[in-house]
């Protein structure tokens, strides 16, 4: 994946791929940051490593529904099916994530106990997230942490 962002563009809150897989996966295993969410900036609790799994057990229930669940430094991730694996290889990391809800819902639902998930999964493939602290709750999100770059160039390998 190749994009050039528009100088007067801000900082993105995010760079990657979402795709939708067909009912049942629900097996995941990663080489990344974890067992917990791990993000640019809240990664300390978590520790690389080789990780398994479910969908389901992977989804942070909040009170009021938010982006989770992503494991930040993902090498290497698979998702499987009863019949079917699905295997994402990027060499120099990503963002992973996988849920049964789209960033729409998590968005639009007020309260988590009011989400209804998909049999479907949503999978994250990030080339860069920024991080998880924001203005809108404390101070300016530290530059680092912040997709910037003018010029983006990712690589992920999907093998089915």
């Amino acid at each position: 994946v190749k994009a050039d962002v528009a100088e007067d563009v801000p900082s993105l809150p995010r760079f990657g791929l979402k795709l939708k897989t067909v009912p049942g996966f629900e097996k995941m295993s990663y080489f990344g940051y974890g067992p917990v969410e791990s993000y640019s900036d809240k990664r300390l609790a978590a520790s690389m490593g080789y990780y398994k799994t479910t969908v389901n057990k992977n989804f942070e229930h909040y009170i009021r529904p938010q982006e989770n669940g992503s494991h930040y430094g993902t090498v290497y991730a698979t998702l499987a099916s009863k019949d079917d694996i699905l295997t994402f290889i990027a060499p120099e990391g990503m963002s992973f994530s996988a849920k049964h809800f789209t960033d729409w819902q998590l968005t639009d639902t007020t309260h988590d106990h009011l989400l209804k998930p998909m049999k479907e999964t949503v999978i994250g493939l990030d080339y860069k997230m920024s991080g998880i602290g924001s203005h809108s709750c404390g101070p300016v999100l530290d530059e680092k942490y912040q997709v910037n770059e003018k010029h983006i160039e990712f690589k992920v390998t999907i093998k089915v």
